[in-house]
């Protein structure tokens, strides 16, 4: 649901990627490894070190840049890959929901072969498209789910209020952008539920760095948007949050999200 309002704004369209059926298939915990490797999953500071690395690999080709800052102050980096002037851009974004680790797996993946592959169709979208990937969404979240609770979704801002085992911490960020907020699914006001949308619209810092970031490029710059979570072999569509009324190029998007269940 929230990045539906960068759609619109952008004119562009978005597709929504529900990557894989599980949280954990095949990759394994392991803190102690040094650099990136996708036999096993990565915290955050190894995420951001592997893109700094790769700053300084493919400079120019790469830059990072820091898009703004979660509630506890993490920064949330951004990846720019662009190999000439002119191009228009694909934005990809994971780990949104800090349970999800398979999604920052999977787009930092992507990224890996995009830049080292020798396959000519994926040279040639290098060459075509400026790309950036958000590979941590969710700084704050995602750190909490590798030192405290694996199972943890939301961000971390204090609610303002308990229930019996205590403060209530997080909003579901996917559920706090301000396009048709609380129409989406089911709406849930609870502040210590897991699927809590917020207090309101745009609340918290995580969405508000997101939507600053992209809104700043002209309107017909970003074509594509890639939201990637887990769980579930699917791609959605816009919008979601009626069935009856379907966005302008819905034929084009479902074009493109049928090419992306082919190729899975």
């Amino acid at each position: 649901p929230g990045s539906f309002s960068i759609a619109l704004k952008s004119k562009m369209f978005i597709v929504w990627l529900l990557l894989f059926k599980s949280l954990i298939a095949f990759i394994l915990v392991n803190a102690n490894v040094v650099g990136l490797e996708w036999t096993q999953y990565h915290n955050l500071d190894e995420i951001y070190e592997w893109l700094s690395e790769l700053e300084i690999k493919f400079s120019p080709l790469v830059t990072v840049h820091t898009i703004g800052y979660s509630y506890e102050n993490r920064p949330i980096k951004a990846i720019k890959i662009s190999s000439q002037p002119g191009n228009q851009a694909i934005f990809m974004e994971s780990n949104i929901h800090a349970i999800e680790w398979i999604s920052s797996a999977a787009s930092s993946c992507f990224v890996n072969k995009l830049l080292n592959s020798d396959d000519k169709n994926l040279q040639d979208l290098l060459l075509r498209y400026d790309w950036f990937l958000v590979p941590v969404m969710n700084p704050d979240g995602f750190t909490y789910t590798h030192e405290i609770n694996r199972w943890w979704r939301k961000n971390r801002k204090p609610t303002g209020f308990s229930n019996e085992t205590g403060p209530c911490y997080g909003t579901d960020l996917n559920r706090n952008f301000n396009y048709e907020w609380k129409k989406t699914g089911f709406p849930i006001s609870d502040p210590c539920d897991h699927w809590y949308h917020g207090s309101g619209l745009d609340t918290e810092p995580e969405v508000l760095a997101l939507q600053n970031f992209i809104n700043q490029f002209e309107d017909d710059y970003i074509r594509l948007y890639l939201a990637m979570h887990a769980y579930g072999n699917f791609v959605l569509l816009p919008y979601g949050h009626t069935s009856v009324i379907f966005p302008p190029n819905y034929d084009q998007m479902m074009r493109i999200a049928q090419g992306f269940a082919d190729a899975a």
